[in-house]
């Protein structure tokens, strides 16, 4: 609905003020006007979340991705926000779903390979990292988290290419310093 975007559209500009209890209250009319509207969802359940309100969050999100044409946005952030309540092999369902839904999202893959990390499965993440670098070559955050993984597994060759392969891509500084920081920590 227009009432739906303007509130949405209102709801981003007092985000990018700062102002993150109307940019919620905002969000949360666009929702109810627009109930279907993924962006209207996402920011409600984000704005929810970064107020502390991690529970609404989840409920919200999880409440539209019980319908089977949910975003595949809404789904990233729901296993997000399972994941660090501790609902790994939720969030790990979840995106094993959406791979099959968006097999060319590399943030699904990304995602997915964060969880294998979290439950010590590095060799199944390595696929997932690379799979997420293959689709998005500049996935600055899938190289880092692929150096980590070949650290922790002992390839410190792959891991040291890795970081040469990063370095290539120019990403921001301090990502490789944290990457550089993990490959010097084991030498």
């Amino acid at each position: 609905s227009h009432t739906g975007s303007f509130l949405l559209a209102t709801a981003i500009t007092s985000l990018r003020a700062g102002d993150l209890t109307t940019a919620n209250q905002l969000a949360k009319r666009a929702h109810q006007a627009s109930p279907k509207d993924g962006r209207a969802v996402l920011l409600y359940a984000q704005t929810e979340r970064q107020l502390g309100r991690t529970e609404q969050a989840l409920e919200i999100l999880s409440a539209r991705t019980s319908d089977p044409d949910f975003p595949v946005s809404l789904g990233i952030e729901l296993s997000g926000l399972q994941a660090s309540q501790g609902h790994v092999r939720e969030a790990q369902v979840l995106l094993a779903q959406l791979r099959r839904r968006a097999p060319l999202n590399p943030s699904v893959h990304y995602n997915f390979a964060l969880t294998q990390r979290t439950t010590g499965e590095h060799r199944a993440a390595l696929s997932s990292l690379e799979r997420a670098i293959e689709l998005s070559g500049g996935h600055y955050k899938a190289h880092l988290a692929r150096i980590d993984s070949l650290v922790r597994l002992g390839r410190l060759q792959e891991a040291s290419d890795g970081l040469e392969r990063l370095r290539k891509l120019s990403p921001p500084a301090a990502l490789l310093a944290e990457a550089t920081q993990i490959l010097e920590s084991v030498r």
